[in-house]
């Protein structure tokens, strides 16, 4: 289980050197931060993100700013997908990609939309 927020990732390799750096042992910085020894394991696997509270001590602990503790991803988002059904008609797998990925080409052509700035509708917004 990593992040709720699949757009950043603790960077364990510049912790890592900052630990060797400070001489300051995993057992030692769980000690400090008051979670258990497999706490920090999972954070170093990238199994578990410590919760805002941890994150803010582990930065003081280390002298760390935020950006150098989180790396943030780059996230391409999903466009949402919003339809009318009929009925009993089901919506296969393949209906709703497709339906995805008219909306991923359809995208690009808002800016070309013929709406003034000041009533642009806020879903088309950017």
């Amino acid at each position: 289980m990593q992040s709720n927020d699949p757009n950043k990732e603790l960077n364990v390799k510049e912790i890592a050197e900052r630990l060797d750096l400070m001489s300051l042992s995993e057992s030692k910085l769980a000690s400090e931060l008051g979670v258990s020894r497999q706490i920090i394991s999972n954070w170093m696997k990238k199994e578990k993100f410590p919760r805002p509270e941890k994150l803010l001590k582990l930065s003081k602990i280390l002298k760390m700013s935020f950006n150098e503790m989180v790396i943030r991803k780059e996230s391409v988002t999903e466009p949402v997908v919003a339809f009318r059904k009929k009925g009993g008609h089901k919506i296969s797998p393949d209906y709703l990609e497709n339906a995805k990925h008219m909306g991923t080409l359809l995208e690009q052509l808002v800016p070309y939309l013929p709406f003034d700035i000041n009533y642009r509708p806020p879903s088309l917004m950017h």
